[in-house]
């Protein structure tokens, strides 16, 4: 069986944890070939842990783009440099997967979409919800019309963790809690991590919306967005404490959809939450603590169904039972870039689909810094405006 020889960029819990996944349960689809990150100690513990030779390592990532060893990445960095270096590695003649979320501005989404165009090699973001077992239900209950037309469609995603806004200089290890963020920030030991440095958490948008879109089949043509800010943290962590976007459909569908990563302060609340209104009845996700686990269905009948589909898919999971961290998503999105790599398969979580799922959320930045304006959202796919490998005219 053919193995993808795959190159990892980006060495931090996330990153190390995937290629550590691979050699456990992924190895007959991908061999690790070769690792990357700016820190030399978090390369020198890739080395140790996935047993590869000192060759194998770089702190440069275009130096790594040039190994023969290596003929698709997997980009594991911070959001404000993933579309950069997905571009560079396209055009160094790799097939890439990127993380969540893909791109940070709209130049970066229409760079990527010309990359792959022009260069023809596979791309996926590793956007792992779209693959759930609530998600996969959803569909065939919306596609068979068990809660009628949709009529109103939300997301959620709450989770504060106060670790991911400052790391440590020199390891790039995170270094506080949340009671240590006011007065660290100050310390020269530590600086702020990317995630402390980007403004608006609506642009973290694509583990609601990619579900959302899948379910569907539909795309966001426009979008507004405004901001509840009660600078939680002060000045220790630049990013707004919560925006809520409104979206409308192509097929005329709004979805609202809200962000918090510092919001509620305290007491580890955090969820994902979903839930499609229809004509004739409604689906939606268990918050924690309200309640049983699991999804509700109610019926225009006035029956109501609890179901416990929840993330997790063992029945078909491609790495066998595998659970693991996000209910064993990850296997999905492995096996779907092996297989289009491999075997030419059709790509759901192609440029096209993730951008849609990604670029909303930009947009909706965009709104909230102009008072929540009602703002459009491009059509990225080829069409007559638009020739394939161009980019738009205006």
């Amino acid at each position: 069986m053919k193995t993808i020889k795959l190159g990892v960029i980006g060495l931090g819990g996330r990153g190390l944890g995937l290629a550590e996944l691979l050699l456990q349960s992924g190895r007959h689809m991908y061999e690790v070939t070769a690792v990357c990150d700016p820190y030399p100690n978090k390369v020198a513990d890739a080395l140790r842990t996935l047993a590869l030779p000192p060759e194998a390592g770089f702190t440069d990532y275009h130096e790594l783009l040039q190994s023969p060893a290596v003929e698709a990445v997997m980009v594991e960095t911070g959001a404000q440099v993933m579309a950069s270096i997905s571009c560079d590695a396209l055009r160094a003649g790799k097939h890439v997967m990127c993380d969540v979320p893909m791109i940070f501005t709209r130049q970066e989404a229409w760079d990527l979409v010309v990359a792959v165009e022009q260069t023809g090699l596979v791309y996926c973001m590793q956007e792992q919800v779209r693959f759930a077992n609530f998600v996969r239900h959803w569909k065939q209950y919306v596609e068979q019309g068990e809660i009628g037309v949709p009529l109103f469609i939300q997301g959620e995603y709450i989770h504060p963790v106060a670790g991911w806004y400052l790391e440590d200089r020199a390891t790039g290890a995170a270094a506080v809690q949340e009671e240590d963020l006011v007065v660290l920030v100050n310390d020269p030991r530590f600086q702020k991590t990317w995630r402390n440095t980007f403004k608006h958490p609506i642009k973290y948008i694509s583990h609601e919306l990619s579900p959302l879109l899948k379910i569907l089949d539909d795309r966001v043509v426009q979008v507004s967005c405004c901001a509840s800010d009660a600078r939680m943290y002060g000045d220790a962590v630049e990013m707004i404490d919560l925006e809520c976007a409104l979206m409308q459909t192509q097929k005329g569908r709004p979805i609202r959809i809200v962000n918090s990563f510092t919001a509620p302060r305290s007491g580890e609340y955090f969820h994902h939450w979903y839930q499609i209104m229809g004509t004739d009845g409604v689906l939606e996700t268990a918050r924690p603590d309200w309640g049983a686990e699991g999804e509700i269905i109610r019926r225009g009948d006035g029956s109501v169904e609890r179901t416990n589909y929840g993330w997790e898919r063992t029945d078909d999971n491609p790495f066998g039972g595998f659970s693991g961290g996000h209910g064993g998503m990850e296997a999905f999105v492995f096996q779907q870039f092996y297989d289009t790599v491999v075997h030419h398969h059709p790509n759901e979580s192609d440029v096209y689909a993730t951008v849609e799922a990604t670029l909303p959320g930009i947009i909706a930045a965009e709104s909230a810094e102009s008072g929540g304006i009602l703002m459009k959202v491009p059509n990225v796919r080829p069409n007559a405006e638009r020739e394939s490998g161009a980019y738009p005219k205006e």
